[in-house]
């Protein structure tokens, strides 16, 4: 029996990334990555590379637990209203912060390794990277 692509990348997976204020849930789609996403983001360079981020988060993560409120840093305008869920989109996640969003790739990223050791080797990961300051 033939396998539908479309069944093979819409297959999820869920990870729990530490952080200093609590556990994050995120479920993502492992089979959606593909080699020219590898390589454009291999290839990026200063903004492209934030860019490269906010696509690959965009395109990966389905759901995940991360509520408002949220707030545009330059004009101050409520963006996310408290306790409701912050959307994974473009608009929304060029706000976020650059620290959290690439730990949640990072997350990811090791997660889809074959026999990824997410549980040690991601929470080491994330640990070292929030232990450097603050998540803003």
């Amino acid at each position: 029996m033939a396998v539908k692509l479309s069944d093979f990348v819409n297959e999820r997976a869920e990870i729990f990334l530490p952080t200093p204020l609590g556990e994050i849930r995120v479920v993502y789609r492992p089979n959606k990555r593909t080699l020219a996403d590898e390589a454009r983001m291999a290839a990026a360079q200063g903004e492209e590379a934030f860019r490269e981020l906010i696509i690959a988060i965009e395109n990966l993560v389905v759901e995940w637990d991360l509520v408002g409120p949220m707030y545009d840093p330059e004009s101050g305008v409520q963006i996310v209203g408290e306790d409701h869920p912050i959307p994974v989109k473009r608009d929304v996640l060029q706000y976020m912060s650059t620290k959290l969003l690439s730990a949640i790739l990072q997350a990811i990223m090791e997660d889809m390794r074959p026999n990824a050791q997410a549980t040690t080797t991601s929470q080491r990961d994330s640990q070292k990277l929030f232990a450097t300051g603050s998540m803003s």
